[in-house]
């Protein structure tokens, strides 16, 4: 089964794993690439306040990309990306995978978990992952 994400409204992790269900989003700005990725996805952003929706998590990383273009991780995105995950109980155990920025866009960042996402998952190993959110242009 292959799942398009492009409905997407928040902040996803996508874990690896044999499921059967694979997923794509579409990423990098206007270039409008679809990677996907077989596992299972895990909601990250808990903590949107009613009363301030416009301080979500996703909405920050949008911002990120104002025109969706470029699509490319630099280093200087991924510490503005990392800062934000820092952030959040539910967020601090992700962390920005600095050996595989070449191979991320926007919308699809490769990262590391090492934690139990504030106990939404059980992990006691470092996993490697893929964090997307709605593309940006």
């Amino acid at each position: 089964m292959r799942i398009e994400l492009l409905s997407l409204t928040q902040t996803v992790l996508i874990i690896p794993g044999n499921t059967g269900v694979t997923y794509t989003n579409q990423v990098g700005g206007t270039e409008c690439a679809y990677p996907e990725l077989e596992g299972s996805i895990v909601p990250v952003e808990y903590d949107i306040l009613l009363e301030d929706p416009l301080n979500s998590l996703t909405l920050k990383i949008c911002k990120l990309f104002p025109d969706g273009n470029p699509g490319d991780i630099t280093c200087d995105i991924a510490d503005k990306i990392q800062s934000l995950l820092d952030g959040s109980p539910y967020t601090k155990d992700i962390k920005v995978d600095r050996c595989m920025l070449e191979q991320s866009k926007e919308a699809w960042l490769n990262v590391k978990v090492k934690g139990s996402l504030d106990d939404t998952i059980d992990s006691s190993d470092e996993k490697t992952a893929v964090l997307t959110w709605p593309n940006s242009d």
